[in-house]
């Protein structure tokens, strides 16, 4: 006896739905504390990385701060990766 099915006509095909695969946003004041994920920092082939463990949500954008206190960078959230640059910034 053959070990294939003779009457197989490939995978079944892909049900793709319109609906959005990018996350919505949910206002600050709607989320416990205890839901918002932890946050690390972590260098992976050289490169910097953003560790999530914890918790459902992760906030919208981010902002870098210098050891002096003052604003370096706001980085905003996105599912599609892009490629990595670096800028200065003053002390």
């Amino acid at each position: 006896m053959p070990e294939y099915t003779p009457n197989a006509k490939g995978p079944a095909p892909a049900r793709i739905t319109p609906e959005t695969t990018e996350p919505a946003p949910i206002p600050a004041d709607q989320v416990k504390p205890e839901d918002i994920g932890k946050m690390a920092i972590e260098y992976r082939d050289g490169q910097p990385v953003i560790v999530v463990s914890g918790g459902k949500y992760i906030p919208e954008t981010l902002t870098a701060v210098a050891a002096s206190g003052s604003e370096a960078a706001t980085y905003a959230v996105s599912t599609k990766p892009k490629t990595m640059t670096y800028l200065p910034y003053k002390y």
